[in-house]
């Protein structure tokens, strides 16, 4: 009997075991919730700052994450010199290079690259209250959007008029679109009714503003972008495709957490990550594990880029999904539109 009883609870947790790993493979995954005190910010933003942050995914979802297409910028630009008002146009590319701010910039824009941005942060957010600067729109532009992004996020949260160019300086202008014929393979994506988190209502709109106190602290940000990366891992904070896939089959796989809406998540998804639209990132931090690493997904890495740099601010070790859903199956998501809008050399 004692055999045959063993044998019988064998058989019973291995069906267990199957049929959990069955449920796992479709996707279909239930949230582990984390202590919701999270990591220590390296940057001091901690305590009632760290509270303030989770209004900022809620505010730039409904302002379309702060993004500007190349056709709105170009309007805004034929604007700002028919009313003879100042726009800040930033390009935090590196000078020079084959993609490089000499090879091609919109005219007018001042270039400041990424890993530089640090005193210029520090300058900008004690500049007179009465300055322009603090009024008027400022649009930063990268190669794919993803620095520009972490910049926008950083002078928001000071409380700057900043903008992004939606898909980089590529889609200003295609000849400086070189990211784009850099996509790799299909991988596969899961389908089907996969429950993601409601987009629940927010609290009360309130203050997500950083105090000038913590500028020095948060201006380091960019001083640590250039740390030695592992194989795979790129500058800033990002993860190629080919890297992610093979990290999901290792024992140490990262979480991945899916910022698109959730009817864009049952259309097809990455394999056992979670769906957290980007406007209720805030309110779900306690999803995202202190320690871990943590991959964020999005359409094209833009909405990604920005949550990303909010995690970082908030000691969160987490990564970008370099060209988002878009670069993982290209096939399969859209590009942004690339222009041919004029370019200025030297």
């Amino acid at each position: 009997m004692r055999p045959l009883l063993k044998r019988s609870k064998t058989i019973f947790w291995i069906g267990v075991l199957s049929f959990l790993g069955s449920v796992s493979a479709m996707g279909i995954v239930r949230p582990v919730s984390h202590p919701a005190i999270g990591p220590d910010s390296p940057y001091g933003v901690n305590g009632p700052w760290k509270k303030r942050l989770v209004h900022y995914f809620r505010d730039a979802a409904i302002h379309h994450a702060y993004q500007l297409n190349a056709s709105a910028l170009k309007s805004l630009m034929a604007q700002s010199r028919k009313r003879h008002q100042p726009l800040l146009l930033l390009d935090v590319r590196q000078t020079n290079g084959p993609e490089g701010f000499r090879q091609g910039h919109i005219v007018g824009a001042r270039n400041i690259p990424l890993q530089s941005f640090g005193p210029e942060l520090m300058e900008l957010v004690h500049a007179s209250p009465t300055s322009p600067l603090w009024h008027e729109p400022i649009v930063v532009m990268c190669y794919d959007g993803d620095g520009a992004n972490l910049v926008t996020v950083i002078l928001r949260l000071f409380g700057f008029h900043a903008w992004n160019l939606r898909g980089g300086i590529g889609t200003w202008n295609q000849n400086m679109a070189g990211w784009l014929h850099n996509a790799p393979i299909n991988w596969p994506t899961m389908t089907g009714n996969v429950k993601g988190l409601p987009v629940i209502s927010s609290p009360k709109p309130g203050p997500d503003r950083l105090p000038r106190s913590l500028v020095r602290a948060v201006s380091t940000i960019f001083t640590r972008l250039y740390h030695p990366y592992p194989l795979g891992y790129g500058y800033p904070w990002t993860i190629d495709s080919g890297t992610l896939y093979a990290a999901l089959h290792s024992a140490h796989a990262p979480e991945v957490i899916d910022l698109r809406s959730t009817e864009e998540f049952r259309r097809g998804h990455i394999a056992g990550s979670i769906n957290i639209p980007f406007a209720a990132l805030g309110q779900h931090l306690n999803l995202i594990h202190p320690k871990m690493k943590v991959v964020l997904v999005s359409q094209t890495l833009q909405t990604a880029a920005q949550a990303n740099a909010i995690l970082r601010l908030l000691g969160y070790h987490s990564y970008v999904l370099k060209m988002g859903m878009a670069g993982w199956q290209p096939s399969t998501f859209s590009w942004p539109i690339s222009h041919n809008f004029p370019l200025v050399q030297g």
